[in-house]
């Protein structure tokens, strides 16, 4: 009887050490995870797995956000390593990584990282003494094979919104920062863009900012209306102020039926901004541009009205009295609106405020085969005037008052999705020419009723001529979200697979509610004192009364 025990004791044990290594056997050969979390934070899309099964090279991502970090940066850091190894897992080829250690007080490796394309953002962290210092982080990565290099940016910068609400909108964007870096690294043929001129849009100078950010992804050039063909993914009009001919009219309107994307910055009031700084008034007035009946068919209509609104960029005013010394106080012009991105889409989610410049507004029309997207809106402190109209600086006082605005959420830019109609349909002279279509399969355009939105300021001229970024306010030094709007909305123009969508991605952070937290912390603090110890006092009673019962026979 002893000897069977011991044979069974010693069975049991070798079962134990042979089922144990086979589940390290198999844990260590397949690769299986459940994503239990309600955002799918840890799942990769559908279009990502696809992707990856076709890759071409190994890459490696020298990962910048490294030494001792913030807890948030930390993250950060550890999220972007998860996905590294999420997206290695799931191809054939190697996808690795290294944290390369930098002296972010030295200024020469900061120059060189600069030069590299990486940005630096500077944070306050506690030193060993519990001193406050300030840190260069640069939290971004470099993506790259044998020949390419892609510099790709981890953390989003929304001056609107708190610092963790900036660091859990980078983490939720990851898989969108890193697939997109491998696309663009991958890619043979650079889709095309193309600057649209012939009708007094904007000089190349005056765009060269958005245009240099573009042509990382894009081949970008200038087209009239006479060479639209299929091989242009998209079409930029960027502030025509001339009228747009009818032949004109009808080559943009059937590169829009054969599936050409049109992103549209017009507006239909003209106001000098040169005269107004130099004079301290202007007139607007309104100047159509012939393509009203074509955006009136697409599903818009352009207001020629101004809008106004309190939440808007600020300007240097002298407030000193007369025979004063100059007193220059920040206010805000209210003929510069900053507005507000739609959170719920992907062009737009977490976005800065773009900033407008003598902006018009908006209407859509309810079409049965079009499906439009408010994208730019102003806030809940708007005022919209008609023209023609005399506008002058003085009139910066009133505008601070509250019941100077009467409106709110006025329609600035819009997403149009759907089959759009021909604007030449009916008509025998163009419908009787070669290839012609009345009506388009799905396509996108999107409509700014203001073209100040893409152009950039330029100081001096010819070869002293500096450029500007773009949304940038020169008297305060800060950046509006003008460019990676606009940005967005051409990758999503020209994405026809849905990668933009991954933008729609959430991560929130399991949180305290801190208001019950406290009311109940007495309740939580007895739980976790007394279950214990009335834990181990049952499985106590439980054990003597077995042995009792056992020994008593």
């Amino acid at each position: 009887m002893k000897v069977f025990k011991t044979y069974k004791h010693w069975l049991f044990i070798v079962i134990f050490v042979i089922a144990g290594s086979v589940i390290y056997w198999i844990s260590q050969t397949y690769y299986y995870r459940i994503d239990l979390t309600k955002e799918r934070r840890y799942s990769l899309s559908q279009n990502t797995y696809d992707f990856l099964k076709d890759l071409n090279h190994d890459y490696e991502a020298e990962i910048y956000l490294s030494g001792e970090l913030p807890y948030g940066f930390h993250k950060l850091q550890q999220a972007t390593i998860e996905i590294l190894e999420e997206l290695d897992r799931e191809t054939s080829q190697d996808i690795s990584y290294v944290l390369p250690e930098i002296e972010p007080d030295n200024p020469k490796t900061v120059e060189q990282l600069t030069q590299r394309g990486l940005k630096y953002t500077s944070v306050n962290i506690k030193d060993k003494e519990g001193r406050l210092t300030q840190q260069l982080l640069f939290p971004a990565l470099i993506l790259h094979n044998q020949e390419k290099e892609v510099v790709i940016p981890l953390l989003q910068n929304n001056p609107a919104l708190s610092g963790q609400e900036n660091l859990n909108q980078s983490i939720a964007n990851l898989e969108y920062e890193l697939v997109n870096g491998l696309r663009m690294l991958e890619q043979e043929k650079l889709p095309t863009v193309a600057f649209l001129e012939g009708h007094g849009e904007l000089l190349p100078a005056q765009t060269i900012d958005f245009a240099t950010s573009l042509s990382e992804n894009y081949n970008v050039i200038r087209a009239t209306s006479q060479n639209l063909d299929t091989l242009i993914d998209a079409l930029i009009i960027a502030k025509p102020n001339k009228d747009f001919p009818e032949d004109d009219k009808f080559s943009i309107d059937q590169y829009i039926m054969n599936g050409g994307k049109v992103l549209w910055l017009v507006d239909e009031v003209r106001v000098s901004k040169d005269s107004l700084r130099a004079n301290q008034q202007v007139t607007a007035f309104y100047k159509p541009l012939n393509i009203e009946d074509q955006l009136f068919t697409y599903g818009i209509r352009i207001n020629p009205q101004l809008v106004l609104d309190r939440n808007s960029d600020l300007v240097k005013v002298n407030t000193a009295l007369k025979g004063e010394q100059p007193r220059f106080t920040a206010l805000p012009w209210a003929y510069e609106p900053l507005l507000e991105t739609n959170p719920f889409h992907v062009i737009t989610k977490g976005l800065s405020p773009v900033r407008a410049v003598f902006a018009n507004s908006i209407d859509t029309l309810s079409l049965q085969d079009i499906e439009p997207t408010p994208l730019l809106r102003t806030s809940t402190s708007t005022r919209l005037e008609n023209v023609p109209r005399l506008i002058q600086m003085q009139e910066i006082s009133r505008m601070q008052k509250p019941n100077f605005y009467n409106q709110s959420n006025i329609t600035v830019g819009v997403l149009l999705e759907g089959n759009f109609s021909s604007v030449f349909k009916g008509r025998l002279a163009y419908t009787q020419q070669k290839n012609y279509k009345d009506k388009s399969s799905f396509n996108k355009m999107i409509v700014i009723a203001d073209g100040d939105i893409i152009k950039n300021e330029t100081r001096g001229s010819r070869a002293s001529m500096q450029f500007l970024p773009l949304g940038y306010n020169i008297d305060y030094k800060y950046v509006h979200g003008n460019k990676t709007f606009l940005l967005n909305a051409i990758d999503y123009l020209c994405d026809d697979e849905g990668w933009l969508e991954l933008r729609n991605k959430e991560y929130t952070p399991a949180t305290l509610q801190k208001t019950k937290a406290r009311a109940e912390r007495t309740y939580w603090q007895l739980i976790n004192v007394l279950f214990p110890l009335l834990f181990i006092l049952i499985v106590g009673f439980v054990y003597s009364f077995y042995r009792k019962k056992k020994y008593s026979k």
